[in-house]
């Protein structure tokens, strides 16, 4: 049956064999393995051939052969061509040997393109039930061409290597080389190979001198960062090239001399600055000298020598500006001045040229030190006589702050006075929130003086000694707005820490006795009475009944209280039984055996347990407490009264103790 075959269509899916698939208005219908058909239409519009996909026109013609015409919108240009073939072999073998021409056109860049090409020829020729003569023809020269790729592009490879290499681009070179030395598979390219790979061998060690050519260019320009990663990337390369010492040395010279190249330009900026009366920035510079030249060895030397010089030259300019500002309290600039003169005498050895200097500094920190505390405390001396009690204390606890912790002897009596000056200023400080607490609470406003009473108990928390007695009193009154809060373990807790304090201590007691008996009382009516609160009231009670022996109207209160407690839980005591009328094995279940084991203890159990177990000084016996605490320990839980009839069983002659045949006995639960 009559075969198409599309060539050229814009629409490239639309190119190849379309077989015969059946009729369609009395003409051959086509269809191709991608779904485009080719069919003859005709309706009232149109007469004529069409070449479609799913049901879209995209390319139309009068005539079978054409001319055809891409339909706007849906085909592209330029349209196909068409030819017929006697059946769908032939229709095939002419599209491949199209395929193989458009290959055989394209040139070494384009060889991926050429292998597609041959790839899809030999698989249609190998759908083809047909094999003739010369579609096997076809197939040896498709497969020989296959063959001869890794060869084309092997020498592709080498070609690009070569020419970069002449270019001097050798990480290209390098590349190629390697893709080259990959496609070098057959036996008869060995000869190649070999010679690809000592090109190879070579390339690092031309990458690591072109490297450092670069790097000696940015070196003469000037550019650090750039001539340092040429030398990072030659450094690289040259650990590559085996064997290769000549490189290793030239990238260490050109390092040394990036290392004091770049420290004299970093001097020479420093000195600009300095020229400029622009200190900060003249240290920066000369401390980034240094830092480049401490990278290296002795070559920089003399160099790092006057550096050092210069920054000793800059921190004794900063601290005569210090000096002036000392004078002037001008503590911020004083900082900042001495700061930098720090910074320039970094590094300096103890003993060295800077020692003096450094002497120096250290006096006018103190200097300074002393002048800031004494600046803090007259601030704060002047606060305190306008009435700015909380300005005081922080200009005063800043005094105390600059002076340090260490027990400095010359700082003794100043640190004592700060802590006095800052004790009376929290005592001022919570006399005045007592004072507006009373008056809150007096207007009934138990919330503003319950906040009043607190800022004052913090003003005091970091202070002891003199302001004990009003800490105490504070929490006192606190603990009974608490109270009438309904805030009854708060109140409690004050009143514990009001104790504490050791003033007011019948009030304390009694206020906490009240707590007390809220809290049970509130538990009573939950229905969960709970921690023994009247138990501790009663306590408080007593406590606060010895501190006022004459109120006997507090006597009365604890009597009551006392009858209101309720009673605590009696053990019951274990009726008197005749332990020698229960056979052996339900008298060890009872005393804590567990069943399934045999009676009791075996001899060497027994031995040991006794040898272990602690004797009555004079007589190899034991107690009836170490006799208590062993049968705890081995029979697990058991009642007191358990215990004591165990006790009362053993100690048959009553005298307290028991010697080692009772104690075998008992513990082996022997009936006799």
């Amino acid at each position: 049956m009559a075969s198409l075959l599309v060539r050229g269509a814009g629409w490239e899916a639309a190119d190849g064999v379309y077989a015969a698939a059946g009729q369609h208005q009395g003409e051959v219908l086509y269809a191709s393995a991608g779904g485009f058909v080719v069919s003859r239409e005709v309706d009232e519009a149109f007469a004529g051939w069409v070449l479609g996909l799913g049901g879209h026109a995209l390319y139309v013609a009068p005539e079978l052969l054409g001319p055809w015409r891409a339909v706007p919108g849906w085909g592209k240009e330029p349209a196909p061509e068409l030819q017929q073939a006697a059946d769908i072999t032939s229709a095939t073998l002419a599209e491949i040997r199209r395929r193989m021409a458009t290959a055989e056109e394209l040139d070494d860049d384009q060889l991926d393109l050429a292998e597609d090409l041959w790839d899809s020829c030999l698989e249609d020729l190998d759908h083809l039930l047909d094999q003739s003569e010369d579609a096997r023809s076809l197939g040896v020269s498709l497969r020989g061409r296959l063959a001869c790729l890794p060869q084309r592009r092997a020498d592709r490879a080498r070609r690009l290597g070569d020419q970069a290499a002449r270019a001097e681009d050798w990480h290209a070179a390098q590349e190629h080389l390697s893709e080259c030395l990959g496609h070098l598979e057959h036996e008869e390219s060995e000869d190649m190979k070999t010679e690809v790979c000592q090109l190879l061998r070579q390339c690092p060690v031309n990458i690591a001198r072109s490297l450092l050519k670069e790097a000696w260019t940015c070196l003469e320009r000037s550019n650090w960062d750039a001539c340092e990663s040429s030398l990072d990337s030659a450094k690289e390369a040259a650990a590559l090239a085996a064997g290769d010492e000549a490189v290793s040395m030239e990238v260490a010279r050109c390092r040394e001399q990036l290392r004091l190249r770049h420290a004299e330009e970093l001097r020479r900026w420093g000195a600009e600055a300095e020229a400029k009366a622009e200190p900060l920035a003249a240290q920066r510079c000369y401390a980034a000298a240094l830092a480049r030249l401490a990278e290296g060895g002795e070559a920089g030397a003399g160099a790092a020598k006057e550096l050092r010089e210069a920054q000793r030259g800059l921190a004794a300019a900063h601290m005569d500006q210090a000096v002036g500002l000392l004078a002037e309290a001008q503590w911020q600039l004083l900082e900042q001045e001495l700061q930098a003169a720090a910074a320039c005498l970094e590094g300096e050895a103890a003993g060295g040229a800077g020692s003096a200097l450094q002497v120096e500094l250290g006096a006018l920190r103190r200097a300074a030190a002393e002048g800031r505390i004494s600046e803090h405390r007259r601030q704060g001396e002047e606060a305190a006589e306008r009435g700015e009690w909380r300005q005081a204390d922080a200009c005063w606890a800043r005094a105390l702050q600059m002076l340090g912790e260490e027990p400095q002897e010359e700082n003794q009596e100043l640190r004592g006075e700060l802590r006095r000056q800052r004790c009376w200023a929290a005592l001022t400080m919570a006399a005045e929130d007592m004072k507006q607490g009373d008056l809150s609470r007096d207007t009934g406003d138990i919330f503003k003086a319950d906040e009043c009473y607190s800022n004052a108990i913090s003003v005091l928390a970091t202070h002891e000694g003199e302001v004990v007695p009003l800490r105490g009193l504070l929490l006192l009154k606190r603990a009974e707005v608490l109270q009438r809060k309904w805030q009854h373990k708060e109140a409690l807790a004050d009143c514990r820490a009001a104790l504490k304090c050791g003033v007011h201590k019948a009030e304390v007691l009694l206020l906490a006795a009240e707590a007390c008996k809220s809290l049970h009382d509130k538990s009573a009516e939950a229905d969960a009475v709970e921690e023994h609160w009247l138990e501790q009231g009663v306590r408080f009670l007593e406590t606060a009944a010895c501190e006022r022996p004459g109120d006997h109207a507090l006597q009365r209160r604890l009597r009551s209280w006392r009858r209101q407690v309720p009673p605590k839980p009696q053990p019951v005591p274990m009726p008197p039984f005749d332990w020698s009328s229960v056979p052996k094995a339900e008298k060890a279940n009872y005393f804590g055996h567990v069943e399934g084991r045999s009676p009791g203890f075996n001899d060497s159990e027994l031995r040991k347990m006794w040898e272990e177990l602690r004797k009555e000084s004079g007589a190899m016996a034991i107690s009836k407490s170490t006799f208590l605490r062993a049968v705890r320990h081995f029979s697990g839980a058991i009642e007191e009264e358990e215990a004591l009839a165990l006790w009362e069983e053993a100690d048959a002659d009553k005298d307290g103790l028991l010697n080692f045949a009772d104690f075998k006995r008992i513990m082996s639960f022997d009936d006799a």
